[in-house]
C-alpha cells in the first residue's frame, strides 16, 4: 500500500491559539475560540479531542495552586505530564473534529507545520487504494485518553476566571459535538479538500506528527525558503513616482515606499520584494515596526520611519523615504533594516540603475536572523550592523536613539591585523609572569591587586587600539568619526540593563574587549570602560539560514539533555582535576536534578557520529578542550580549524563540513559553549569558522574564548556560569554578572575573555 502526504486546503488556521496564553485566560474564554485548539509548549504539539482535553483541564484548574497562576497553558500541561490536548469547540462547523484521533507518539494520519511565516498548515497521510478513508475515519469514534488522576484537590483558587470545584462548563455543549462528529453527520462535518504535494514517501517512512517546520522542513515544500507558501507575506520595495524598469537621474527627487503586502509588487515602480519574517507579524495585536534606511550613493530625507502592522501581518500604510542619487552612472545601493523595538528582525539590500542600464539590474535581497524569537522580541537600547562594502572597507548602520550611517574605511587585512594585535595582548596577560617566575592567571582565579591592574591596562590599550582602528581611522570621515563619538557618549551614559545588539558579516571582532573612551589615559584605567562590563553585548552572525527556534530552551517534560565533550588529557597534562572537577559536577547536578541528563564523549568519532545523527536531543553541547587555529593567513585556512579531544585526536572543521554536514540539523537546537582551555594557536578568526557551522546546524547560539584561557580559569567560569544558567537566568545577563564578579571579588579580568555569538535573552524555561 503506497501512501504519501497531501495538504489539505481550506482549512482556517485563525481559530488556533498556543499554549503560552495565560492559564486563567484561557480558562475563561475557552468557550469563545471556535472550532480548533492546538495547545504549543515549545517543541511539542498536544493532541486530542475536546472531552479529553476537559478531563485534564478541570481538575488541574481546580489542583493548580496561586503561585502557578501564572503559568500558560503548555506549561501547566508539561508539568503535569498532559501529552494531549486539544479542544473541539462548538463553531458552525465541525469538520476538523476527525484531527483528535492522533496521540502523541504514534504514527500520523494527520500533522500540522508552520511554514515560513509561522502560519499553521493541515497535512493528510493518505493512502492511495483508499479512497473513502476521509470518510471513514469522520464515521470512526473518536478514541478516548486515560483520565488523569492529579491528586488530592485543593480550594479552588479565589480569581473569577477560575472554573468551581462543581462547575461542569455545561454551555460548551461538547457532549454533542463529540457525538455528532463520531456520528458523521454529512451536515456538521463537511468535506476537505486535498490536493498532492510532491512525490510519496516510502510506505513505512515516518510521519512528521505534530511537530512544527524543524521536522516538517525536509519534507513539505511550503518550507522551501525559495517557494511562497500559501498567504504568505512579502515585503515590497516600489518606487512610487518612477518606473523601476527605467534608470533613475542624477540629483533628482524620488519617493521609495516600504510595506508588508501578502502578494509580491507587480506595480510598474516595483523594484522587488522578499519573504517577510515570522517576526514581523503578532496575531494578537498590532504591532509597531521601524525601518532604517541608509546609503551612501543616495541622500535620504529622514533616515526613520515607522511601520504599523496589523493582526494579519500587512502594513497599514507604508514607509516612505525621499531620495536622491548622489552617483551619476551605475549602481546605487540603499540598506533597510527592519526592527521591533530597536531589535533586528530583516534587512533588505536594495539596488537601483542610476544613469543607465547596469549589468546588475534593480534587485532587492534579504537577510534575516539567525535566532529567532518565537512571539516577541525584548527591547535593545542600540542596534549596529556591519557588512563588507562593495567598494572596500566596512558599511556600519545603527538604529536605537539615533539612525546612522558610516563608512569604515579599515580594509580585511587591516582588520584580521587588528585583532591580532589585540590577540597578542589579551595573551600576554594570560602568561604573566610575577617577579618570582609564576603565572598568576594561570596558577590562581584571585589575582593580585598591582597584577591585576596591569593586565587590566594591557587589555583596556588593546582594546582601545581596536575600537580606534574601527572608527578614528586614518581615512575615516566625518561620518564615521561621528559615529564613533556616538559610541562613546551612549556608552558613558548607559545604566543597568543596557543592551548593544551586533549583527555583522565577515567582521569578528571581539565586541566585549573594545575600550570606549575619547582620549587614552593610562593613568585612568577603568574597568568599565570596556564594553562587555558595562552593557549586555550580543554578538549575531549575519545569514540567512535561520533555525528559527524560540530564545527559551526548554526542560520539562522531557528533561534537559547536555552532552559534554572533554579532552581528558588535560588533568594530566596540567597535573590538575580540571576534567575531573567538571565531571563531579555534573553529577552532582544530575542527581540533584534528575529531569538534567548528560553524556560525556571523549573521542573524535564519537563527537562526528553525534553531530551527523538527526535525531540528536542534546539542547547543551559543552567542550572542554584544546583548540586551535592559525587564522586565514595560514595553511589550510580557517577549515583547518579544530577541536582536539582526548588522544590529541583533532576535529576539524573541514573534517565537521564532511562527514557532518550543516544539512543535518541539530534538532535540540543546542546552545553550544566551546570552553577552549590552555590551547595552542587560538584566533578570534576560529570562531568566524565555528559560529557560522553551528548556527547553521540548528544551534541557537555559540559560546566562546577569543584566545586561550587558564584552565583553572576556565574550569570556575564553567561552574558558575552553568549554576546560573540551569537557574533559569539568561545568557546575556549571565555573562556581564559573572565578568563583573570575577573583577570586583577577585580582580581577575579574564571574563571579558568569553564571547556571546547568541540572542542575550536566551534562558533554560521552564526549568528541568
Amino acid at each position: 500500500m503506497a501512501y504519501r502526504w497531501t495538504r489539505v486546503t481550506g482549512f482556517d488556521p485563525s481559530y488556533v491559539v498556543d499554549g503560552r496564553m495565560p492559564f486563567g485566560e484561557f480558562s475563561s474564554r475557552l468557550k469563545d475560540f471556535g472550532e480548533w485548539i492546538v495547545i504549543h509548549a515549545e517543541s511539542c504539539w498536544y493532541v486530542g479531542s475536546g472531552i479529553e482535553f476537559l478531563e485534564v483541564f478541570l481538575p488541574a484548574a481546580r489542583a493548580i495552586s496561586p503561585i502557578e497562576k501564572g503559568l500558560s497553558v503548555g506549561e501547566l500541561l508539561q508539568k503535569i505530564g498532559v501529552r494531549d490536548a486539544l479542544y473541539v469547540g462548538r463553531g458552525a462547523t465541525s469538520r476538523l473534529k476527525i484531527l483528535a484521533t492522533d496521540r502523541v507518539g504514534e504514527r500520523y494520519n494527520r500533522a500540522i507545520s508552520r511554514d515560513l511565516f509561522g502560519k499553521l498548515i493541515l497535512w493528510e497521510h493518505s493512502a492511495s487504494d483508499a479512497p473513502d478513508l476521509i470518510e471513514r475515519r469522520v464515521r470512526a469514534p473518536l478514541p478516548r485518553g486515560a483520565p488523569l488522576d492529579p491528586g488530592p484537590s485543593p480550594s479552588p483558587p479565589s480569581n473569577d476566571h477560575w472554573p468551581a470545584a462543581d462547575d461542569d462548563f455545561p454551555a460548551f455543549d461538547l457532549q454533542h459535538d463529540y457525538e455528532t462528529a463520531a456520528s458523521g453527520d454529512p451536515g456538521r462535518t463537511g468535506n476537505f479538500d486535498i490536493e498532492e504535494v510532491g512525490a510519496p514517501p516510502e510506505e513505512n517512512s515516518s510521519s512528521p506528527g505534530v511537530l512544527a517546520a524543524e521536522t516538517a522542513a525536509l519534507t513539505f515544500p511550503e518550507l522551501d525558503l525559495t517557494n511562497e507558501p500559501e498567504g504568505g507575506r512579502w515585503i515590497n520595495a516600489v518606487l512610487e513616482d518612477h518606473d523601476a524598469a527605467e534608470p533613475l537621474i542624477f540629483l533628482s527627487n524620488y519617493v521609495l515606499a516600504i510595506s508588508i503586502d501578502l502578494d509580491e509588487s507587480t506595480s510598474v515602480g516595483a523594484v522587488g520584494g522578499a519573504l517577510a519574517s515570522n517576526l514581523t507579524r503578532d496575531t494578537k495585536t498590532e504591532i509597531k515596526l521601524a525601518v532604517t534606511l541608509n546609503s551612501s550613493d543616495f541622500d535620504i530625507s529622514g533616515s526613520e520611519r515607522p511601520l504599523r502592522i496589523n493582526k494579519a501581518g500587512l502594513s497599514i500604510g507604508k514607509a516612505r523615504f525621499d531620495i536622491q542619487p548622489k552617483i551619476e552612472n551605475g549602481s546605487g545601493r540603499l540598506t533597510a533594516i527592519i526592527h521591533r523595538d530597536n531589535n533586528f528582525v530583516q534587512q533588505l539590500d536594495i539596488v537601483l540603475e542610476v544613469g543607465g542600464k547596469t549589468r546588475e539590474g534593480p534587485v532587492v535581497t534579504s537577510v534575516g536572523r539567525p535566532v529567532e524569537a518565537a512571539k516577541t522580541l525584548s527591547r535593545r537600547d542600540i542596534g549596529i550592523l556591519i557588512k563588507p562594502s562593495p567598494a572596500g572597507g566596512y558599511e556600519c548602520i545603527t538604529w536605537g536613539a539615533t539612525a546612522s550611517f558610516a563608512h569604515l574605511p579599515v580594509s580585511n587585512n587591516e582588520l584580521a591585523q587588528g585583532i591580532e594585535n589585540a590577540r597578542r595582548a589579551l595573551l600576554s596577560v594570560v602568561m604573566t609572569k610575577d617577579a618570582n617566575g609564576h603565572s598568576p592567571f594561570q596558577e590562581a582565579v584571585v589575582i593580585d591587586p598591582t597584577v591585576s591592574t596591569r593586565g587590566l591596562k594591557a587589555m583596556a590599550r588593546a582594546g582601545y587600539l581596536l575600537f580606534r582602528s574601527l572608527f578614528f581611522h586614518p581615512a575615516a570621515d566625518a561620518q564615521c568619526q561621528s559615529l564613533g563619538t556616538y559610541l562613546i557618549d551612549e556608552v558613558a551614559k548607559a545604566e543597568e540593563g543596557f543592551t548593544l545588539q551586533v549583527l555583522a558579516r565577515d567582521f569578528p571582532v571581539p565586541w566585549s574587549l573594545l575600550y570606549i573612551t575619547d582620549a587614552w589615559d593610562e593613568a585612568s584605567v577603568r574597568w568599565d570602560g570596556f564594553l562587555g562590563a558595562k552593557l549586555v553585548v550580543e554578538q549575531i552572525p549575519l545569514c540567512n539560514d535561520s533555525n528559527r527556534r524560540d530564545t527559551r530552551i526548554s526542560g520539562i517534560p522531557d528533561g534537559l539533555a547536555v552532552s559534554l565533550n572533554f579532552n581528558s588529557d588535560i588533568d594530566a597534562q596540567f597535573r590538575g582535576g580540571f576534567v575531573a572537577t567538571q565531571q563531579a559536577y555534573w553529577q552532582a547536578v544530575t542527581h540533584a536534578s534528575p529531569r538534567i541528563r548528560s553524556v560525556t564523549r571523549t573521542s573524535k568519532v564519537d563527537l562526528i557520529n553525534s553531530l551527523k545523527d538527526v535525531a540528536l536531543s542534546d539542547q547543551i553541547i559543552y567542550f572542554y578542550c584544546h583548540a586551535e587555529s592559525l587564522g586565514l593567513g595560514a595553511g589550510g585556512g580557517p577549515g583547518q580549524s579544530r577541536l582536539i579531544m582526548s588522544g590529541s585526536e583533532q576535529v576539524t572543521l573541514d573534517d565537521l563540513n564532511l562527514d557532518a554536514p550543516a544539512q543535518k540539523k541539530l534538532r535540540g537546537a543546542p546552545l553550544v559553549f566551546i570552553n577552549a582551555c590552555e590551547s595552542g594557536e587560538l584566533s578570534p578568526l576560529f570562531y568566524n569558522g565555528f559560529v557560522p557551522y553551528f548556527l547553521s546546524k540548528g544551534a541557537r547560539g555559540v559560546i566562546g574564548t577569543e584566545c586561550k584561557v587558564p584552565a583553572l580559569f576556565a574550569t570556575e567560569w564553567a561552574r558558575r556560569f552553568f549554576d546560573e544558567f540551569l537557574g533559569g537566568a539568561p545568557i546575556g545577563e549571565t555573562v556581564l554578572k559573572l565578568r563583573n564578579e570575577f573583577f570586583v571579588n577577585s580582580g581577575n579580568p579574564l571574563g571579558l575573555l568569553y564571547g556571546v555569538h547568541c540572542n542575550a535573552d536566551t534562558q533554560i524555561q521552564p526549568l528541568p
